[in-house]
């Protein structure tokens, strides 16, 4: 047992162990010492601690420590190089890649990174927030430069960034944003869903014409971006009646639409069975409109009822084409994932970055899907 003590602190090392020790201490001294730290061969590593700092679980603790040696080593071996040239591996778990949204996203960045040298380990969590923590922790593990997310629940996925923070990983997240308390995220790139929102608001006005109606939406309300979607339209048609003397539009029904196909027709079915007077849905995106109109075709009601989607997939591109979806907030997925890597370089070559990247929408109607060379 190897035993340091310094000032009011003292640091137990078991030397048989690399990752077990503990800190005693009576008030908070900064405490600098070397001690030897035990893996396939013995190093002395320099490491200055704020004592009672010493609160992380043995991994994590042991996977910070192996980090900051790696880039000691590193700087005195290859003093014309950047510590980014070490381990040029960044981690990204996504909530889903059966979405061709997400699967877009992911293969821009993947080509985005190979440009600039880096190697993208990609991961699905299929909408498991268990699962995602789990990518996390392998991340963590294996020391990757960064760690991209697309999380599947904006709080519970805190923990997990917190993990990768005690490492000094940076994380940055794509869509759906952290809300978890004390989650250090560098930068989040997004779509900004609020002006999509109104675009798809006034897709939805232009639909309806001056008669207006009663319409519903298919939300997805565990997903921030979706829920700004959906504040968007609301705020447009709110505008929107506010200068109507007659002739408004009318949300007679806020479903929850899963984000998914399946789950979108099932809602639009709902929907339509409970308000025969019903002139439009909005769906938060482009799966969940094409299962709405899987519901209005069923039904016989595609010449009644108007789909307002958000996407432009392009799935999506061609059922605005046919003319069974009205149109479109089109997002930009390939310039969403090339944003977030190039921001992530930046930040790995100690740029400074912005907390928050927007993407703006634009609005994609029939015209634009008949010039669509992707259609032709």
């Amino acid at each position: 047992m190897v035993v340091a003590q310094v000032a009011d602190t003292k640091i137990n090392r078991d030397s048989t162990s690399p990752a077990s020790f503990t800190a005693v201490t009576h008030k908070p001294t900064e405490v600098r010492l070397e001690f030897l730290m035990y893996s396939r061969r013995q190093f002395i590593l320099q490491c200055t601690v704020t004592a009672g700092a010493w609160c992380h679980s043995p991994s994590t603790l042991r996977a910070k420590l192996f980090r900051r040696r790696r880039k000691q080593c590193a700087s005195r071996t290859r003093p014309n190089h950047v510590a980014e040239d070490v381990g040029k591996v960044i981690g990204l778990s996504a909530i889903s890649l059966e979405n061709p949204y997400f699967r877009i996203l992911v293969d821009a960045a993947v080509t985005e990174a190979n440009q600039h040298g880096y190697r993208i380990v990609i991961a699905s969590a299929d909408l498991d927030i268990e699962t995602q923590i789990k990518h996390v922790g392998d991340f963590v593990e294996q020391d990757v430069s960064a760690i991209i997310l697309i999380p599947c629940d904006a709080k519970a996925i805190g923990p997990a960034i917190r993990r990768a923070n005690a490492t000094e990983i940076p994380v940055f997240t794509v869509d759906i944003r952290c809300t978890a308390a004390d989650a250090k995220v560098v930068s989040h790139v997004t779509t900004d869903n609020l002006l999509g929102g109104k675009q798809a608001a006034q897709a939805m006005i232009e639909a309806l014409g001056i008669q207006g109606g009663e319409v519903a939406i298919l939300d997805f309300k565990t997903a921030e971006a979706c829920r700004l979607r959906t504040r968007g339209f609301f705020i447009e048609i709110a505008n929107y009646n506010s200068r109507r003397n007659g002739g408004e539009i009318k949300v007679v029904a806020h479903l929850d639409g899963g984000g998914m196909k399946h789950t979108g027709m099932r809602a639009a079915q709902e929907a339509v069975r409970a308000h025969p007077d019903l002139r439009g849905i909005f769906a938060i995106n482009d799966p969940s409109a094409l299962g709405a109109s899987s519901a209005l075709i069923t039904a016989g009601l595609t010449e009644k009822v108007s789909i307002i989607g958000f996407d432009g997939q392009l799935e999506g591109r061609r059922a605005i084409k046919r003319g069974i979806i009205y149109a479109d907030p089109m997002q930009q997925p390939g310039r969403i994932g090339i944003t977030t890597i190039q921001t992530v370089i930046k930040h790995l070559r100690k740029e400074t970055v912005m907390s928050e990247i927007l993407i703006p929408t634009e609005l994609y109607r029939k015209a634009n899907a008949d010039r669509d060379p992707q259609l032709r």
